[in-house]
């Protein structure tokens, strides 16, 4: 008697033999890798030059709103904050874009549909 004789034991190990009724794929849960894990992505990509020069251009609108929001308050005072605040929020957030394309721009291959 082998251990797949036994229709209770469904826990018996088995090593794929095909004679028992275990399912094997089931066994290996919902979480299982159909085939081996990619290679690693290479350390460091070089960005190429379309993105370079989107970066440079944020990079520049963001030292334009910078000098504008502070143009801005030292010209007008505290009466133009609003404008003011709005210049250095477009300076900050170009100046994220352009940190996100100099580094290689964002990595989309953790979702299915891109």
């Amino acid at each position: 008697m082998n251990d797949h004789d036994n229709p209770l034991d469904q826990d018996a190990p088995c090593d794929g033999c095909g004679e028992c009724e275990n399912d094997h794929a089931a066994a290996a849960g919902p979480h299982a890798m159909p085939h081996d894990p990619a290679p690693p992505a290479p350390r460091f990509e070089r960005p190429d030059r379309g993105t370079v020069v989107r970066g440079a251009a944020l990079a520049a609108l963001s030292c334009v709103s910078f000098f504008a929001a502070v143009y801005t308050l030292n010209r007008w005072g505290q009466m133009a904050a609003p404008l003011g605040g709005l210049f250095g929020t477009i300076g900050a957030l170009s100046m994220w874009a352009t940190f996100i394309h100099f580094s290689g721009g964002e990595k989309f291959d953790d979702h299915p549909w891109l």
